[in-house]
């Protein structure tokens, strides 16, 4: 059994045991499913004690899950913020591709495989990595011919 597994079936057996409202129970184990394994600490019955202590007599969250929560929240904050580079399947854009791979080492290094002919068609990255990718794409004689769209997490076309 995996360490989540573990995990649960603690707080599963003392929700069964104690009989907390129903509602508490449930949000305990789902909220312990969700868990990826590195975030529960190693002594897995204290962890069931303080994640019960936290939802059923309202304590402050453990460290742990606190810091998970908020790299969970920074997570989706960076996720909003990704852009999808993709080639233009309708570029015209022979004379960009000529050029480009030939100044590969000043592009940034999350889009080397996208440019360099490794099969590649589209890669997600933070919005100041693509700003930087289109401003030294831009540099490169052919850009007028758009050999990338440019989209954001909802994906709706930016850059244009």
């Amino acid at each position: 059994m995996s360490k989540r597994g573990d995990f649960v079936t603690i707080l599963q057996t003392t929700v069964l045991f104690l009989r907390p409202k129903l509602e508490t129970g449930l949000d305990i184990i789902s909220e312990a499913m969700k868990l990826p394994e590195e975030a529960i600490p190693s002594d897995l019955r204290k962890a069931a004690m303080e994640m019960w202590e936290h939802f059923v007599n309202r304590k402050a969250p453990p460290e742990w899950l606190a810091l998970h929560r908020e790299q969970a929240q920074e997570q989706e904050r960076a996720n909003k913020d990704l852009v999808t580079i993709a080639v233009n399947p309708v570029d015209d854009a022979d004379a960009w591709w000529m050029h480009a791979e030939a100044c590969s080492d000043s592009m940034p290094k999350q889009c080397i495989d996208l440019v360099c002919g490794r099969g590649v068609r589209s890669i997600a990255v933070p919005r100041h990595i693509a700003e930087h990718f289109r401003d030294w794409a831009a540099g490169i004689p052919g850009w007028e011919y758009r050999p990338f769209v440019f989209s954001d997490a909802k994906g709706s076309p930016i850059f244009e």
